[in-house]
């Protein structure tokens, strides 16, 4: 498989900032989408009509993180998917497309990574979208990504720091930049 040819994308066995990680994730893609809030008007499959109502941290943390029930590295391997995309397609992060976008980017984190996933029945409930929505998303997501859902290990490293210090911050107005 895929993740067999690259190893696992930690070194650690243990993270110590499993809270810091998915704050930092929330934090950091309001953080990017809120530069991109005015300047594209180009639509994606992941943008929505309306601003959703909760938040992405309220999201992240009251939706997905409590159904998905996934390991906190998904949370890393999301960020790293979500660069990935957002470095291709640019309009992706926008107010209208984070909250199906993160849904979308832990749920193909879940199933690379972890032993134990939920189906896609799941996952979309608890994103609150439909499931051929999902289904539509994630493979629209992997075609962006070249399929490329392999991370190696300093490149997690890296985003894992990145995340923990964009949790750190109280009040955030520029990127982080890693040491």
């Amino acid at each position: 498989s895929a993740r067999a040819a690259c190893g696992p994308p930690v070194v650690e066995a243990q993270l110590d900032c499993d809270e810091r990680v998915v704050v930092g994730l929330a934090r950091a893609l309001t953080w990017r989408a809120s530069l991109t809030a005015e300047a594209s008007q180009t639509r994606t499959p992941f943008h929505s009509s309306s601003l959703p109502t909760m938040s992405v941290g309220e999201y992240l943390i009251s939706r997905i993180r409590r159904h998905f029930r996934c390991s906190t590295e998904c949370f890393v391997l999301a960020s790293v998917y979500l660069d990935r995309a957002i470095i291709r397609q640019p309009a992706l992060a926008s107010p209208l497309s984070c909250h199906r976008l993160l849904a979308c980017a832990v749920a193909l984190a879940a199933k690379f990574h972890d032993d134990d996933y939920l189906d896609n029945r799941s996952y979309a409930w608890a994103a609150g979208v439909g499931s051929r929505e999902l289904n539509s998303l994630e493979l629209w997501l992997l075609r962006l990504l070249d399929y490329r859902l392999c991370v190696q290990p300093a490149e997690f490293r890296l985003h894992r720091e990145l995340l923990c210090s964009f949790a750190d911050r109280a009040g955030v107005q520029s990127a982080p930049t890693a040491a």
